[in-house]
């Protein structure tokens, strides 16, 4: 796929809380509540749908980890899961996350 680099092709693995073989996670740079992450996936895809069945289910496995993490340092009340799937949808960064 030819396209732009993505602003997360520069993200330090220093900074990835958890890593999968088709995903990082890191904590959002902007966060919008406490503890807010983002799942970046490691190749270039542009949203959910792009994903193969492999990468989904290491996706959903992911979730659930990155909510363990969550839960330990921030000990919120309730959990958000979201996905913008092109610019209409509110996408900014055209790389799955």
């Amino acid at each position: 796929m030819d396209r732009k680099p993505s602003v997360f092709d520069q993200v330090p693995v220093e900074q990835h809380v958890i890593q999968g073989n088709y995903f990082f996670v890191i904590q959002d740079r902007y966060p919008v509540s406490p503890g807010h992450c983002l799942i970046v996936s490691r190749e270039p895809h542009l949203d959910f749908f792009d994903l193969n069945e492999l990468e989904r289910e290491e996706l959903l496995d992911l979730v659930h980890l990155t909510k363990r993490w969550i839960k330990l340092d921030y000990f919120p009340d309730g959990f958000n899961i979201g996905m913008n799937c092109g610019r209409a949808a509110g996408q900014t960064v055209i790389h799955f996350h």
